[in-house]
């Protein structure tokens, strides 16, 4: 018996500079415990995959839901009403092939924001017009796009009084 106690000891002073590493490794006790690709919303109104016609959404839809890369398909056109918010959740993003008229209002402008409640995955892919795309971005706020737009060709769309935050990029391309 008295072997063991020393090895024991011996053991435990030979992982002990392991020991502050391995508590670092554990949630921190004044940090939020939220699980990575928590939703801040759940309820809402889901944009589908494909827009292949006008579609309006309002903030009398509640927040609208982006889970992926929605396409605005050419032809088609998404409006986007003032006071809206758009829920996107981490990699999604808005690709305009047709037309796009995001138009807030200096008092109620339209504000996409990330749908993830864990900071590390606050990330998406913000809004690329592709060469057919067009639109109006008027009186918007962005939270955590890179890029927040971006373009292919120049002069198809109308940028006014738009906001970017806790993104790396705010316009790409020949916006």
């Amino acid at each position: 018996m008295k072997t063991i106690l020393p090895i024991s000891i011996a053991t435990l002073f030979l992982f002990a500079p392991t020991f502050h590493y391995i508590q670092g490794l554990a949630p921190s006790k004044n940090a939020p415990d939220v699980p990575f690709h928590t939703p801040a919303y759940t309820t809402g109104k889901s944009l589908p995959r494909h827009i292949t016609s006008s579609l309006t959404v309002g903030p009398e839809d509640g927040v609208i839901l982006v889970h992926t890369v929605v396409t605005v398909d050419t032809g088609a056109t998404l409006s986007i009403k003032p006071g809206t918010t758009v829920a996107v959740s981490e990699y999604g993003g808005l690709q305009v092939l047709g037309t796009l008229n995001a138009s807030g209002a200096e008092t109620t402008p339209i504000v996409f924001i990330s749908n993830e409640l864990n900071e590390s995955n606050r990330n998406w892919n913000g809004i690329l017009f592709e060469n057919t795309g067009k639109g109006i971005v008027k009186h918007t706020i962005f939270h955590h796009a890179s890029p927040a737009l971006s373009c292919s060709s120049p002069g198809n769309v109308t940028l006014d009084s738009n906001t970017s935050l806790f993104g790396n990029l705010d316009l790409w391309g020949s916006c």
